[in-house]
């Protein structure tokens, strides 16, 4: 697999024959690897094309800090994503290689960039949602002890915060936001808890062979408010422009 390669391309090759082997795959029938963009998750991401015509997608985590997150995605292919009311990738393997925490997922293509959306698009992404949100009941997640949890956020991240924001000349927004806390606990208090996402945006939707979006990207998935998600989805498409 390595003739003609540099010697760094060599290192990630076989980097990625040792990962296949971890995963119960055979390097040799691996007829190309490319590198997709991304990587904010704490992970790389490899498209796979192998000799029999088939693709996959390889996410590799190998930061300490991150690998729990990765473990937790694993976790949710394998408990929670054959009863999730979305589509999402099908998980082909997983394992720990090494450092690293490996999963082989089924290929789709990027969605579209949010400028190009129509009303119709966006009323999918909040019907896939609404059905997310209210999929699992507070009980049934209780027992998920692996999922991700709901925080307050402590006084030092709300000085953090506000002095990142005064530094962009919003600083009195900032103070009149954090100001409401507890109204704002309140009001969230009040809300159902639910299943989310955790990194609801429009690059972690993909688009299968029907058309249809299907959701990526679990690391951050756990027990929330739906709002959570429709506020990062919403801001992030409109730092994009959309």
């Amino acid at each position: 697999m390595t003739s003609g390669l540099t010697q760094r391309e060599a290192d990630v090759d076989e980097e990625l024959a040792r990962h296949l082997r971890a995963l119960g795959r055979d390097p040799d029938g691996l007829r190309a690897a490319r590198r997709l963009a991304g990587g904010a998750s704490g992970s790389g991401v490899f498209r796979l094309a192998f000799d029999d015509g088939s693709s996959a997608v390889l996410k590799v985590t190998t930061r300490p800090a991150w690998r729990p997150k990765a473990q937790r995605e694993a976790r949710f292919y394998d408990e929670l994503a054959p009863s999730v009311p979305v589509r999402v990738p099908r998980l082909l393997a997983s394992a720990e290689s090494g450092p690293a925490t490996c999963l082989l997922l089924s290929a789709a293509a990027p969605a579209p960039t949010p400028l190009l959306w129509g009303d119709a698009d966006w009323l999918r992404v909040a019907r896939d949602l609404g059905a997310l949100h209210g999929s699992a009941g507070a009980g049934q997640l209780d027992r998920l002890r692996w999922l991700s949890r709901p925080r307050r956020v402590p006084a030092d991240e709300v000085r953090a915060a506000v002095a990142a924001w005064t530094r962009l000349g919003c600083g009195r927004l900032a103070l009149s936001l954090l100001g409401q806390r507890r109204a704002l606990d309140r009001a969230l208090d009040a809300l159902p808890v639910g299943l989310i996402h955790g990194d609801c945006h429009t690059g972690n939707l993909l688009v299968d062979d029907s058309g249809e979006f299907c959701w990526a990207d679990w690391q951050e998935v756990g027990v929330g408010h739906g709002p959570e998600d429709l506020a990062l989805l919403w801001q992030r498409a409109e730092f994009g422009g959309a």
